[in-house]
């Protein structure tokens, strides 16, 4: 197996120091996904002190490691600036930037592979850590070891991921316009004043509430323990178990052990509501797929079966924009935000009758599946990309 050659960190890159003696006020942070930007792009709020003529001035093309650990980021995230011209960044960032000749991109990629977190991983042992930060010394961080393979190959593998890029920027653009599309369709079929109708249909949309289409109404969950696996026993869902589509996260699933379970095991046409926290207001639809579940106490279920309701219009209708205006206005209380069963069975929208109601969530939920295949193809995508750079990075395949 022929692995890169090494060298040390301060040999391709030098450090950046440069004060904001320009008054910059483009206050940048690290993100994960979207690489260093504003903070008020990311947060809608800055963090930065008063005077920030302390902070580092970096230009385009810099790059900034951030001692803080995150999610995805146990030994902290280097990103390089991208979307502007300049910014400013924490004194506490480490910035550097490459030296003459050296093939920037290459090290973009490679600031985010294993080989490189496992140097930074020898310098910060565990024990080092204190508040969030790890404790990284500048003079160890650019002793650091980094792959030095031949420039052009470095440039061949830029081309190679640079392609991968692409396809997921072009997955991405299209799941977006998915759902605009969809979201489009919802309020040409949800919304009884748009003057679209199915083929058909002609039947009068009456106003309703959850708690009137409901045949199970405002169950809270189980307050219980969650353990470790073992045999027959139900899955627990809690809120944290709920991803940002609402589906539930199959990864790492916990169980519960406790005799009087089965009123709270969740059946077809089950929704459970987020009652309480940041993301109230938040649902999930049973899906059978996803095996035996037992909700837990700061969700809510509520049951739509015939002839009341069908349960897929339900889950349209509480994915709605005027669904989530409801609950920013509900749920605005002192302290923590909330929404009881009481006040979730009062939510009030139109809904036609229940033959109309499943021709729409047909159409509707045809158009989720096609997002959902597309979705599962961009996390393939994703997944080769880690792949093709855990082997061109390290070495293990040569180009």
């Amino acid at each position: 197996m022929n692995i890169f050659s090494t060298c040390s960190l301060e040999d391709k890159f030098q450090r950046v120091a440069r004060k904001n003696t320009v008054g910059s006020t483009n206050v940048l942070t690290i993100s994960a996904q979207h690489g260093l930007i504003n903070q008020f792009e990311y947060y809608n709020n800055q963090y930065a002190s008063e005077n920030t003529s302390g902070y580092t001035l970096l230009h385009k093309g810099d790059f900034a490691y951030n001692k803080s650990y995150s999610e995805g980021y146990p030994f902290g995230a280097t990103k390089r600036l991208e979307r502007y011209e300049s910014g400013i960044v924490s004194p506490l960032y480490i910035c550097f930037a490459a030296k003459a000749g050296v093939c920037s991109n290459f090290y973009s990629y490679y600031f985010e592979s294993e080989p490189f977190y496992r140097e930074i991983y020898k310098i910060a042992q565990e024990g080092a850590r204190n508040h969030g930060l790890l404790n990284v010394s500048a003079e160890d961080f650019f002793k650091i070891k980094i792959a030095d393979p031949p420039l052009a190959e470095q440039k061949r593998i830029v081309e190679i991921l640079g392609c991968c890029d692409r396809m997921i920027a072009l997955k991405k653009e299209l799941i977006a316009e998915k759902k605009r599309q969809k979201k489009a369709l919802m309020q040409k079929l949800l919304n009884p004043d748009s003057g679209f109708r199915l083929p058909g249909f002609t039947g009068e949309w009456k106003q309703e509430t959850l708690g009137s289409l409901a045949s199970t109404k405002g169950d809270y969950g189980i307050n219980a323990p969650a353990c470790s696996y073992f045999p027959n026993l139900p899955k627990y869902i809690r809120i944290t178990d709920i991803d940002d589509n609402c589906k539930f996260i199959k990864n790492n699933n916990v169980y519960v052990n406790i005799s009087d379970y089965e009123d709270y095991v969740l059946h077809e046409g089950d929704i459970v509501f987020v009652r309480t926290g940041g993301t109230v207001g938040k649902t999930y639809v049973y899906d059978s797929a996803d095996g035996r579940l037992v909700f837990a106490g700061f969700l809510i279920r509520f049951g739509f079966q015939k002839p009341k309701a069908d349960y897929r219009f339900i889950k349209q209708v509480v994915s709605t924009d005027d669904y989530f205006r409801w609950v920013n206005i509900m749920s605005a209380r002192s302290g923590q935000p909330g929404i009881n069963a009481e006040e979730y069975a009062s939510y009030r929208f139109f809904a036609p009758d229940l033959k109309e109601q499943y021709s729409i969530a047909d159409i509707l939920s045809t158009a989720d599946k096609e997002i959902d295949l597309l979705e599962q193809d961009l996390a393939q995508q994703l997944q080769k990309k880690k792949t093709l750079m855990q082997l061109l990075l390290t070495g293990i395949v040569r180009v």
